[in-house]
């Protein structure tokens, strides 16, 4: 029998937010890694995480100044390819 351990339990779930993208008929639209740029601010960010929320997605993303930010699933729309 396998115990797991609380440990194991933080690491799945750290496993599984750091990996989780979205997708549409088999195609990645966004996971970690992804650089994305704000056309109004021109800002460019690159994606950090992808996690559930209450109402839907959120997107955590960083800039090259180090701030950080997290973007809804509804605002993420407003986000363009670099």
């Amino acid at each position: 029998m396998n115990v797991i351990t609380k440990n194991d339990i933080e690491n799945l779930i750290k496993f599984i937010s750091e990996s989780f993208a979205i997708s549409a008929d088999d195609r990645i639209l966004i996971a970690p890694g992804l650089k994305i740029r704000h056309p109004v601010s021109n800002l460019n960010y690159e994606v950090t995480e992808v996690m559930p929320g209450e109402k839907g997605i959120l997107v955590r993303c960083v800039n090259g100044a180090g701030d950080e930010i997290v973007i809804t699933g509804k605002d993420l729309q407003d986000y363009r390819s670099p």
